[in-house]
């Protein structure tokens, strides 16, 4: 009887733990792809602050024939240019670009071991077709951005950076810090960016949940334009 008894204990208390552990896989499913869009957003600001201060690297004149498309998956900074007589000199100058590079992807948390230009995109004339969902609204102003509040989920990103760089001060040099200082603060604006775009409606990307003026589609999903083309099939 005994051994009976201790039986049904052992078989109730085994499929008390199946249970547990069926709810928490459930709530894990529904989770994860959360966490994991939300790492993709958080990068996707970070590199979108970094490519912001190009002009600084590039200098005006060059910035106004080329921009920085995307970090590929060997971590080149891809950069898109207006012709070929661009292109040459950015070749030519890739180490000085990479040397300016440097402290602003390391204060923006994007790890950037080379640089390749790209002549296909900086006109849009070879991009995928974009799905019927867009919008044409020009972005706001600086000014207009720093009255937007931050929610709670921009609040917590902006403090992560926050930590990130604080941690970097204790080893960097003065020049450093002051870097640290603009791309905090451009990271900022772009925190405030995305409020306003989904705002007003502009389509969410899929992979990353970047808020984007146009998607494109990449095998199920509608994705930003970043995204399509780090995809590796690209």
């Amino acid at each position: 009887m005994n051994d009976d008894l201790d039986a049904a204990k052992i078989e109730a208390k085994r499929q008390e733990m199946e249970r547990t552990l069926r709810r928490g896989l459930s709530k894990l499913d529904k989770i994860l792809p959360r966490v994991l869009r939300q790492s993709g957003l958080e990068r996707r600001l970070r590199e979108h602050a970094l490519f912001s201060l190009w002009p600084s690297v590039a200098g005006e004149v060059l910035a106004k024939r080329s921009r920085p498309l995307y970090v590929d998956l060997q971590s080149n900074i891809v950069i898109t240019v207006s012709d070929s007589a661009v292109a040459q000199e950015i070749t030519l100058a890739r180490m000085q670009f990479l040397q300016k590079l440097a402290p602003l992807s390391r204060a923006a948390g994007v790890e950037i071991r080379g640089l390749r230009v790209d002549l296909k995109h900086y006109h849009h004339k070879d991009e995928p077709q974009p799905e019927e969902e867009h919008v044409t609204l020009p972005d706001p102003d600086e000014e207009e951005l720093r009255t937007i509040q931050l929610g709670p989920e921009q609040a917590l990103m902006l403090q992560q950076l926050t930590q990130d760089l604080t941690e970097q001060g204790k080893e960097s040099d003065p020049r450093q810090e002051k870097i640290n200082k603009r791309v905090l603060m451009t990271y900022e604006l772009q925190l405030r960016l995305g409020i306003w775009r989904k705002s007003r409606g502009f389509p969410v990307c899929q992979a990353c949940g970047f808020a984007v003026s146009r998607l494109h589609s990449r095998e199920q999903l509608k994705v930003c334009f970043n995204c399509y083309v780090q995809s590796p099939e690209k």
